[in-house]
């Protein structure tokens, strides 16, 4: 549980140093919208947005909603529902910004596997899936 809180921040903060010891070398991710991606290319978005303006690096505000832990040995296997809240954006291809834009709200199923090698917890592997609105 430590762990995966402090895997979180790393990624909310874009700590890359963080994240090249939290994720295993063949980390491998299917993010909500099916892209794959890859160690490298996580820890390289990290790395930009941390070169990035500082509204770059503000993002959504997320809030656990529920979560579940299985330890199997060594491997851990966590599942959580995130609540995402976002200002909606219409507006930016049909006029100028209101002063105070409407609030959405989704909600992502992620799917986290984490293995301990030599005593030490890495990510394995993540997906995220969109949760439909009913």
């Amino acid at each position: 549980r430590e762990f995966d809180k402090k895997l979180e921040a790393a990624i909310t903060s874009s700590d890359v140093a963080a994240l090249e010891q939290m994720l295993a070398p063949d980390y491998l991710e299917v993010d909500a919208q099916g892209g794959v991606n890859d160690r490298t290319h996580i820890i390289g978005h990290a790395r930009a947005r941390k070169a990035g303006p500082a509204a770059r690096t503000v993002g959504p505000k997320k809030t656990i909603q529920d979560q579940t832990f299985r330890i199997h040995g060594d491997a851990a296997i966590v599942v959580t529902l995130i609540s995402i809240t976002y200002p909606f954006m219409d507006y930016q291809t049909v006029g100028p910004p209101p002063s105070q834009g409407p609030q959405v709200t989704d909600q992502e199923r992620r799917l986290r596997v984490y293995f301990r090698k030599s005593g030490r917890w890495q990510l394995v592997a993540q997906q995220t899936t969109g949760v439909a609105k009913r």
